[in-house]
């Protein structure tokens, strides 16, 4: 189940074109990485990663499962300016905001289904807010989303049946 929505996400904000620069899963990297002390290989700037909070699968139909799905995307971006009341780059300082807002209006009320039509994510949700103030040189915006998922990973893929054509000569 997480990893159709880990890709679902992925797609989703490709396709909204909101120039997130990495997306990747949240293994707690910007934690320690400083912009001005980054290696080559760290991410780019904005960044989302992807968290999720436990959930309880239940049984939807013989092999689908569902849940109650939250996942929190980290949205990260460099600190650009003051933005103290008065300094001319003030609003290039809060275009971090902006940002947090689009990511907001895409995800909010987005439903997804997969390739076959199978409903994966229904409606979500935004149901939480956290700004992280403890990072250096970083702004980090933390919007949880809620879902009801669907997990279709123990249904098995069944090919087509290709009939058996007999020809027979006319007579």
């Amino acid at each position: 189940m997480q990893k159709a929505i880990f890709l679902a996400v992925q797609e989703h904000l490709l396709a909204a074109a909101l120039g997130v620069e990495h997306f990747d899963w949240y293994n707690g990297q910007y934690a320690d990485t400083d912009p001005q002390q980054r290696q080559e290989g760290d991410f780019a700037y904005p960044a989302v990663f992807i968290e999720f909070q436990p959930y309880q699968p239940t049984s939807h139909a013989k092999r689908i499962q569902k849940a109650e799905v939250t996942f929190r995307l980290h949205l990260v971006t460099t600190n650009y300016a003051h933005s103290r009341y008065g300094l001319p780059e003030q609003a290039q300082a809060l275009t971090h905001l902006d940002l947090a807002d689009r990511l907001y209006a895409a995800f909010q009320g987005w439903t997804y289904k997969d390739s076959t039509g199978r409903r994966v994510l229904n409606t979500c949700t935004r149901v939480d807010v956290v700004p992280d103030h403890d990072q250096t040189n970083q702004i980090v915006n933390i919007q949880a989303f809620r879902t009801l998922a669907f997990d279709y990973a123990a249904v098995p893929v069944r090919q087509p049946a290709r009939p058996q054509l007999a020809i027979t000569p006319a007579p």
